[in-house]
């Protein structure tokens, strides 16, 4: 299929994808949509920017009518844009605007513009007359002539009556037809134009009055009739916010910016209430002049300062037991009393009261902090009175073999243990087997032998048999 191209916009289309294609003809395409499509943007972006040749934008979003604007990529034109409704005054103008009218506009007719200069001669034909239209009072003075009178019309009929105002046509009485006494009392309807009152002819006097403290002014911001407004106590003429004039005390935006100074300003009367925004410096406050009650409350217990660093003060509690310090932390805060913040030596016997240091966590030092008994031993602790305890350590009686033997020669021969205890014992007296510690050993020993031992030197006639045995000892 060949290359063509579309009917409406001409840009290039392909029937197959074997057709030619060349950078220029898309280029080309490109070109004829900008110059043929017409599209919207959101925001009246600024001219000129050739991007937006052909573009429109919408001024509303909403339900109100808003103006339609078109781009030509150096300026946007108006399209509907309604302008100011003008009457038709009789003047001929082509106009400055450049905005269109509305379907429904209408034009209103000034009074007194079609006059009779407007009205071509004879195009007041018998057609556009109405029936009775022409009427005696319609006639001028020398309108109706003698020619078209009757035969029998005479102004000497006219013998008794006035002719009404309304038989007399407007613009019929010229200045030749008044008389000099006329009294403005006549003048009982209608309105004089500004046009026959002569400069500075109105004076105070013939304004109507006011009421009291009121005054005549064009209040809305049109131009337009006078009004009353009325000054109330303390009230200035001005414009306020809405931009009509008022009476009103006089607002922020009426004072120019700087224009109350400290001379301005009364030497006495004014109220502190009166300062609702920004902060008092404070080389306006005189020293001293910030007592205890000028400063805000603040809870019970509770003390004002700086924890760290430089800044505005804080409200901190002092806890039950506990004071204003910094602990390891450096911060300034309620806490209880720590190690560090103690000197060394500050704590002395008059410091501590009685019974108040008890032996158990941080007591350092030599010390028994309880006795526990264990087998075989009891232990008790009685309070010595002195802030101390007597401790008694007693064994336990032992269920084993009684004490037994004397000083004459038992031994124990063989012992029986329990727990570390001796349990039981076997003794053997000795005095039976070895002579005993005595000057002389009278018991028979052996077969019949005799062992003397002391002492003294041996003696004669101490009785013992010939043949005993004599033991010398040194004491």
């Amino acid at each position: 299929m060949a290359l063509d191209k579309t009917g409406r916009f001409e840009i290039y289309e392909w029937g197959s994808a074997t057709d030619p294609f060349t950078r220029d003809q898309m280029t080309e395409s490109h070109q004829v949509l900008k110059t043929r499509a017409a599209g919207f943007v959101t925001t009246e972006e600024s001219q000129p920017d050739t991007d937006l040749n052909g573009y429109f934008y919408y001024t509303s979003t909403d339900s109100s009518a808003g103006i339609l604007k078109y781009s030509n990529g150096v300026d946007w034109f108006n399209i509907n844009e309604s302008g100011t409704v003008v009457s038709l005054d009789g003047t001929t103008s082509d106009g400055t605007g450049t905005a269109f009218a509305l379907a429904n506009h209408k034009h209103a007719l000034d009074d007194s513009v079609v006059t009779t200069a407007k009205i071509n001669d004879l195009a007041v034909t018998e057609g556009k007359i109405a029936a009775g239209a022409v009427t005696t009072d319609k006639l001028g003075s020398a309108a109706v002539t003698n020619a078209k009178l009757g035969s029998d019309l005479d102004a000497s009929k006219l013998t008794a009556g006035t002719l009404p105002v309304a038989r007399i046509a407007s613009g019929a009485i010229t200045n030749v037809k008044l008389g000099t006494d006329l009294d403005a009392s006549k003048l009982t309807a209608g309105t004089l134009p500004a046009a026959r009152i002569g400069a500075n002819n109105i004076t105070v006097d013939k304004i109507e009055q006011v009421a009291a403290h009121g005054v005549l002014a064009r209040v809305d911001s049109t131009t337009g009739d006078l009004s009353e407004l009325t000054a109330s106590t303390n009230q200035v003429l001005g414009r306020g916010a809405s931009g009509n004039l008022t009476f009103a005390q006089v607002s922020t935006g009426q004072i120019a910016s700087g224009a109350v100074t400290n001379a301005k300003l009364a030497s006495t009367g004014l109220d502190a209430t009166k300062l609702t925004t920004g902060t008092l410096d404070v080389a306006r406050i005189t020293d001293g002049a910030v007592t205890n009650a000028k400063l805000a409350n603040m809870g019970a217990n509770t003390v004002k300062i700086r924890q760290s660093s430089t800044g505005v003060p804080q409200n901190v509690e002092i806890g039950s037991n506990r004071v204003l310090g910094r602990d390891g932390s450096g911060a300034l805060q309620s806490t209880q009393v720590e190690r560090a913040m103690i000197a060394d030596g500050a704590i002395n016997g008059d410091k501590i009261a009685d019974d108040a240091v008890t032996l158990g966590t941080k007591t350092s030092g030599n010390y028994v902090k309880s006795v526990t008994g264990g087998t075989n031993i009891n232990a008790t602790s009685t309070p010595d009175g002195e802030g101390g305890q007597a401790v008694s350590l007693v064994h336990t009686t032992h269920s084993g073999t009684s004490s037994t033997g004397d000083a004459t020669g038992t031994v124990v021969t063989a012992l029986s243990l329990s727990n570390g205890h001796v349990g039981s014992f076997t003794t053997y007296n000795l005095d039976t087997r070895f002579p005993l510690k005595t000057k002389t050993y009278a018991e028979p020993y052996g077969a019949g032998y005799w062992v003397q031992y002391s002492t003294d030197a041996p003696i004669d006639g101490d009785g013992a048999p010939d043949g005993s045995i004599y033991l010398q000892y040194t004491t």
